[in-house]
């Protein structure tokens, strides 16, 4: 454990600001899809809503990590 801890606080420690920037785009665009994928689930259900929510849950859920990275990029660390 201490070996991890080690290895990932150096790469913190050169390239902190692009980790920052990947995670916040991850976890925006995982939150866009959940929340994509919740709505279809249990909302509208059925197996199509289901898929078909997924796969609109992906493309904003991308669009949304994409567009808060180069946000962070931008005005962020």
């Amino acid at each position: 454990m201490g070996l991890i801890s080690i290895v990932v606080g150096l790469a913190l420690a050169f390239a902190g600001s692009f980790f920052v920037k990947v995670v916040i785009g991850f976890l925006i665009g995982s939150g866009v899809f959940l929340t994509c994928f919740i709505i279809g689930a249990v909302v509208i259900t059925g197996v199509g809503a289901t898929i078909g929510c997924s796969v609109v849950g992906l493309v904003l859920g991308g669009v949304a990590g994409y567009f808060s990275g180069k946000f962070v990029d931008t005005y962020g660390v």
